[in-house]
């Protein structure tokens, strides 16, 4: 067991720190158990520190525009395009995450009150979240005029379902999306999770504070949302040009200033900063050290 292990370290570099991390907690959870049951004495691993998982920036977001493009694409004029549209709203308002989508039922919708509780989330918790005025209108309308037709043949109460009356599973739903992507020409890697990334760093660029952003996605730490902090360019960069100094327009003094040998000379005497003033001062310093010599 000990040569396995040092030779899993020797190979280290070829697993990502996930796994890495992964690896060396099922290997110290069996060497617990086998202490516990009074196999071995200590724990061989009690050193090991774990590899702390990289923090890396979502995979891309797309603008509110190609979101807009995108919710336009399925016909709606049918029944299973009806569907879709329903989906990729609740998918868009929510934030949530596909599996999560998948595992919804009809009684999980709140409509009065404007909510979804999403049941069996990541970690097996429930949550529940807001969904908006124009996803709900098209979910509802889906359930007056589809989902009965849908699940006439097995009674389902699962809320999106496929055309056998079934629960679609989660390649199925990111097959569609990604399907709908391709359609307007959005090349970016993902499906559900992408409308997750998007919904999260727009609301970001709006305003939303993190720790109303970690509820609706459910995150179980704060600094796993903080993530969206980083991937929020444009609102960065419209404080930066508003507040950084070296953004702002320069103080120049009035008047036309010129170089010379000597130093800096204002062309005429409207001097209005210290900065200008300063200058003529070295200027006629400098002036009079040269006619002493």
């Amino acid at each position: 067991m000990l040569r396995h292990m040092e030779g899993l370290r020797s190979s280290w570099r070829v697993y990502d720190r996930r796994a890495q991390a992964s690896y060396l907690m099922a290997i110290r959870r069996w060497l617990q158990y086998l202490i516990r049951s009074r196999i071995l004495a200590t724990d061989p691993t009690i050193d090991w520190e774990l590899p702390k998982p990289e923090r890396r920036l979502p995979t891309g977001s797309l603008s509110l525009t190609d979101v807009e493009r995108l919710l336009e694409q399925p016909d709606v004029a049918t029944p299973l395009g009806l569907r879709d549209r329903a989906m990729l709203e609740t998918l868009y308002s929510t934030a949530m995450r596909c599996q999560e989508l998948c595992h919804l039922a009809v009684y999980d919708l709140d409509a009065s009150r404007g909510t979804i509780t999403i049941r069996r989330g990541k970690g097996g918790k429930d949550r529940v979240v807001p969904i908006g005025t124009r996803a709900l209108q098209w979910t509802s309308h889906y359930l007056r005029e589809v989902h009965p037709q849908l699940a006439s043949r097995t009674g389902a109460t699962t809320l999106f379902i496929s055309n056998h009356g079934r629960p679609l599973c989660r390649n199925n739903l990111s097959a569609i999306v990604r399907g709908y992507l391709n359609r307007v020409g959005i090349q970016q890697r993902g499906s559900c999770h992408l409308l997750r990334h998007t919904a999260a760093t727009l609301m970001m660029q709006h305003g939303a504070d993190l720790r109303s952003l970690q509820l609706l996605l459910g995150h179980e730490r704060l600094d796993t949302t903080q993530i969206y902090t980083h991937v929020t360019i444009t609102r960065l960069k419209q404080v930066h040009d508003q507040t950084h100094p070296a953004q702002q327009p320069p103080n120049l003094p009035k008047g036309r200033v010129e170089l010379t040998a000597h130093g800096v000379r204002l062309c005429n005497h409207a001097i209005a900063t210290p900065t200008a003033s300063l200058c003529v001062d070295i200027y006629i310093r400098r002036e009079k050290h040269y006619n002493q010599q």
